[in-house]
């Protein structure tokens, strides 16, 4: 979670240290037929945890956001007391991001998944910054804090995935809706060049560091949060010839790729819940030969990171929070 006092936010690059590593998983991305022409339908409903069960792709690799709360989600993710007491939860709290390569067409299916009941209806909506059941619309008491949940990810609202290809430590794709954006939201869908920071200016967040469009890699945003599709979800295309894409050769002459992940889902404008930050970074991804099956191996790390405390009178105040950044491992 990100504090929002922008003095604190100068510091933020110290204040999200990441620490010793904590666990590794093998995993499989994904497997496909080479000669196949079809693509891939990533997304039939709307809800990941349907369309990229390992049920239906044995090789999706599912990266979970906070394991250490998966039956009480809203340690991770701040929120006002009475979202709490409905037994509301913000649509800014990630679950997991699942991830499926389609070797065949190169496309890269990305879903950033929300919390569900055991039968598989949704506890959180992409976007509805109050937890009220409608991303469009806010609750009363969303208003009388002086916040907005605002319509289609309007405003500065964000989900947004980064990609460090190269692995330098920094990014250089971002795909997602911007929070610096004109308009409707769903009509700035994008895949961009990450933007760094010039000389003297302090590095924005991913949500706000949207370059050059890449346009032959912008896919299709498929979903992005309702009642019966609560999770949002789109597809890269074109995925080797993203900017930083680098395979490399291990000292046996095997080629892998290395990359990093970073999610950040959240507004500035709601008030009454805070943001969700994903850190993780990734192995060596082992490419056999021929290329129908990549492997990849990811590291969790144990992040240290501050959790944004909201009254609906009060101003904010900044509390330290442990949040596990880990892999699903089953």
């Amino acid at each position: 979670m990100r504090d929002r006092n922008p003095k604190r936010n100068t510091a933020r690059a110290t204040r999200w240290g990441v620490v010793p590593l904590l666990a590794w998983a093998a995993l499989v991305w994904c497997n496909g037929d080479p000669a196949r022409a079809e693509p891939i339908n990533f997304f039939p409903t709307g809800n990941a945890e349907r369309d990229m069960s390992r049920e239906r792709f044995p090789d999706v690799v599912i990266l979970i956001d906070n394991p250490r709360f998966p039956n009480r989600p809203t340690n991770d993710v701040a929120q006002a007391p009475f979202m709490t007491e409905e037994n509301w939860l913000t649509g800014w709290n990630i679950k997991d991001l699942r991830f499926l390569y389609d070797v065949a067409t190169d496309r890269m299916g990305v879903a950033v998944n929300f919390f569900k009941n055991p039968d598989g209806t949704a506890i959180n909506i992409a976007g509805d910054a109050d937890g009220d059941g409608d991303p469009n619309r806010s609750d009363p008491r969303t208003l009388l804090a002086g916040g907005i949940d605002q319509p289609n990810f309007g405003g500065t609202e964000s989900i947004t995935v980064a990609l460090d290809l190269n692995q330098d430590g920094i990014p250089d794709v971002v795909a997602g809706i911007p929070a610096e954006k004109n308009g409707d939201g769903l009509s700035a869908f994008t895949v961009a060049r990450f933007r760094p920071a010039t000389v003297g200016e302090i590095q924005a967040g991913i949500e706000r560091s949207y370059g050059e469009p890449l346009s032959a890699n912008i896919g299709e945003l498929t979903y992005v949060g309702t009642r019966d599709a609560p999770d949002f979800q789109f597809t890269i295309e074109a995925f080797s010839t993203l900017p930083g894409y680098t395979v490399q050769t291990d000292p046996d002459g095997v080629p892998f790729l290395q990359f990093g992940v970073r999610a950040y889902a959240g507004s500035l404008e709601d008030v009454v819940a805070g943001e969700d930050l994903f850190f993780l970074r990734t192995s060596p991804q082992i490419i056999p030969e021929p290329t129908s099956l990549l492997v990849l191996t990811v590291l969790g790390s144990l992040t240290a990171a501050w959790s944004l405390t909201r009254g609906r009178r009060r101003g904010a105040f900044a509390r330290p929070l442990l949040s596990d950044r880990m892999v699903d491992v089953n």
